[in-house]
């Protein structure tokens, strides 16, 4: 049981994870353009 309850949270904490990643790469690729510029 502790273990199913573990390994849901895992998963929800890399959702998290992939979600923020995807939120952020936009804005470093813009940083990254404005730099470069």
């Amino acid at each position: 049981m502790l273990a199913a309850a573990s390994e849901r949270l895992y998963a929800a904490g890399a959702d998290l994870v992939i979600d923020t990643v995807a939120d952020l790469v936009p804005a470093l690729e813009a940083e990254a353009a404005r730099r470069a510029a």
